[in-house]
């Protein structure tokens, strides 16, 4: 096995064993565990409304990047303060190969929880439903509703959307001698807040970009988030796709972060003689 090799699936075992993984299971749980308790309790309520108002506020907007700031951030410094990054560099690899490795690594372990995760809330929205009963319409927004292909469509972006909120924060872990906190300003400040307004810094949201995605695929959801029309325009301009930008980010943080991960010192000096 070749050393980029034994590198991507130490880090890929280490991305799904370690302690950090279960908050990230936790969070992920959410969502299929809100769609199974609101369809226990209230299971007149509207199936499209309780699927999507779930897969899209608690899992995309909330749960998937808290997950990939949980790791993106620390996805060297671990291995700094675990005083395991000298052996990593050891290995006759670049600094900036450690970290694409990682980030890789990392990457596919979480893609696979939140595959796992819709598959889940999938099972809990519809299990025991015709579903060809609930796709027939009921009310505009239901109109040609196919259960089966919104599903895919969020088997499709999740991953993508992983890989762009990953790489921002693994950036930011990067930048910020403490990136936690600076990690969850840009959360709040860029994802939560100026993503929804028409501003030039919502270009920089990855939220902003996966949401234009959902809506070229399922323009149904305009109506779920209940943007006006004259606002939607100027956010989500007809024709636009948010799968070149979303890939600039992508492309861009991961870049930075290789340049940075080779300018700046890991490892203090006497580590380093250690």
């Amino acid at each position: 096995m070749t050393t980029w090799a034994a590198l991507f699936w130490f880090s890929f075992r280490q991305a799904l064993l370690q302690r950090r993984i279960w908050p990230s299971v936790l969070i992920l749980a959410c969502a299929p565990g809100i769609i199974g308790l609101v369809r226990y309790f209230d299971p007149e309520s509207g199936v499209w409304e309780r699927y999507h108002r779930v897969m899209q506020f608690a899992l995309l907007a909330f749960a998937v990047p808290l997950v990939c700031m949980l790791h993106g951030a620390e996805l060297l410094g671990s291995e700094v303060e675990a005083r395991t990054i000298v052996y990593l560099l050891t290995r006759r690899l670049r600094r900036a190969t450690v970290l694409v490795i990682r980030f890789l690594a990392t990457w596919l372990a979480l893609s696979l929880l939140i595959e796992l995760t819709a598959i889940a809330a999938f099972a809990a929205g519809f299990a025991g439903l015709d579903i060809a009963q609930v796709s027939a319409p009921r009310a505009p927004h239901y109109r040609a509703w196919q259960p089966w292909h919104d599903f895919s469509v969020y088997l499709a972006v999740l991953p993508v959307a992983a890989a762009a909120f990953l790489a921002v924060f693994a950036f930011i872990g990067l930048l910020a001698a403490r990136p936690l906190i600076l990690s969850v300003v840009y959360l709040v400040v860029v994802e939560l807040a100026l993503a929804n307004v028409p501003a030039g810094i919502q270009k920089f949201s990855v939220s902003r970009h996966v949401r234009a995605i959902m809506f070229e695929r399922i323009p149904s959801l305009f109506g779920l988030h209940e943007i006006p029309p004259e606002l939607r325009n100027q956010l989500y301009p007809p024709g636009s796709n948010g799968l070149v930008p979303l890939a600039l980010i992508l492309i861009g943080a991961v870049a930075v972060a290789c340049f940075l991960v080779t300018i700046r010192e890991l490892v203090p000096a006497k580590l380093a003689r250690e």
